[in-house]
């Protein structure tokens, strides 16, 4: 039995020993998967911060492209408009030069009214002054007519 139990603690020893092995294999495995995984997260890690700054980049690129754009649209809005402003500011001073010539043509036609009106009311007057002056002459007449007669009976 002394064989036994010396067999029984060789294979015991063994089996710390193979134990052992395993327990430093197991962990050197562990160690190398683990630095395997921090370099991988790591290479994850910047793999994505690069991403993002990419996508950023993009983002701002494409905004500031909108943004000119934009502007570039702006731009042509306000010419437009101004254009617009300018042909209806034309249309406007057109229209009243038009209204203008025509009040100008009025005021015109009313003072030749005018005139022509007291042209007449003139002529008017003067034949009726001219007609009241015979009229007067021909009564101082009949009245020194009459103190003649009148002077020649008394």
């Amino acid at each position: 039995m002394p064989n036994e139990v010396a067999a029984v603690q060789v294979e015991d020893l063994r089996l710390k020993s193979m134990r052992n092995q395993m327990k430093t294999r197991h962990d050197s495995e562990v160690r190398e998967i683990q630095e395997r995984n921090q370099t991988e997260v790591q290479r994850l890690v910047e793999n994505h911060a690069e991403t993002v700054a990419k996508l950023q980049q993009a983002y701002d690129v494409q905004i500031s492209q909108e943004a000119a754009q934009m502007d570039e649209r702006l731009a042509e809005v306000r010419d437009h408009n101004e254009q617009r402003i300018e042909a209806e500011k034309k249309v406007g001073d057109q229209e009243v030069t038009k209204i203008k010539t025509m009040n100008q043509e009025r005021v015109e036609q009313y003072r030749k009214q005018g005139e022509a009106k007291l042209e007449n009311v003139r002529k008017d007057l003067n034949a009726q002054t001219q007609a009241l002056h015979e009229f007067e002459k021909q009564e101082a007449r009949k009245t020194r007519l009459a103190q003649r007669m009148k002077g020649a009976q008394g």
